[in-house]
């Protein structure tokens, strides 16, 4: 998703939904307890659309009977860190509900020098500065798993990578990463869309779907959005006119 995202300063207004057009955004919902602010629309659902839109910011969906937006998303490195990018650039990525307010950050420190067993952690933030979970992954493009931790940074789940050959055939079918509790049971799932060939090899453009038990901790359902995001960072991001990881 980084090519096509544009850098915006935090607290930059979001253009809104063009007047008479198919989006609608979520209506606000009060305040839930130990729900953090912007958060509690994730109580009620267990289906989260990602899109991403060429040029534009990637879009967050509520799926049920109706699709609602219910966040932008945008991408920001600091300067220090185009300049110094290391093994695995740090990132700030931002979701904006529809008050224009940062609801919820992903935020990874640089990487220099990593070896091929050197864990990557990506931790979420939810309001801004408190830390709602992490995700943890191992460098390297053959490690394919995750763990999703809590704030006090315990795993509570993991999330699995396809398990057949990376690119036979990947190209043309969705690829579906698996969620499931540390005991193995499966309880979800975080699967990117085929876009069919001419998307998949020249633009570097992707959807994603994630499903999650209803009454999944709030925290945790913010952090699987994370999760998603990060996924396509390091395997579906960068295409480069189909140099792409499929």
């Amino acid at each position: 998703m980084d090519n096509h995202a544009f850098t915006v300063q935090p607290g930059s207004l979001v253009p809104p939904p063009v007047p008479g057009s198919a989006t609608q955004w979520m209506a606000p919902l009060p305040p839930i307890p130990n729900c953090p602010p912007g958060l509690e629309y994730l109580t009620l659902i267990d289906r989260i659309v990602v899109e991403e839109k060429k040029d534009l910011l990637d879009v967050v969906i509520g799926a049920g009977l109706q699709k609602y937006v219910v966040y932008y998303a945008y991408h920001e490195r600091p300067d220090c860190e185009k300049m110094c990018s290391g093994d695995f650039p740090g990132l700030s990525t931002f979701m904006i509900d529809n008050f224009q307010r940062q609801v919820m950050r992903l935020f990874r420190p640089t990487e220099c020098k990593l070896t091929c067993t050197a864990q990557i952690e990506t931790f979420i933030e939810a309001p801004i500065g408190t830390r709602i979970g992490s995700v943890r992954h191992k460098s390297g493009f053959c490690n394919r798993d995750f763990w999703v931790t809590d704030a006090e940074g315990k795993s509570v789940l993991q999330i699995l990578g396809p398990t057949d050959n990376w690119k036979c055939c990947a190209e043309y079918n969705d690829r579906v990463f698996k969620i499931t509790t540390l005991e193995g049971a499966e309880i979800g799932e975080i699967r990117k869309k085929y876009m069919g060939y001419m998307m998949e090899t020249y633009t570097d453009i992707d959807n994603f779907t994630v499903n999650f038990p209803m009454d999944l901790n709030v925290h945790t359902k913010a952090t699987l959005i994370g999760a998603t995001f990060i996924i396509d960072m390091f395997y579906y991001s960068n295409n480069q006119a189909g140099n792409r990881r499929n």
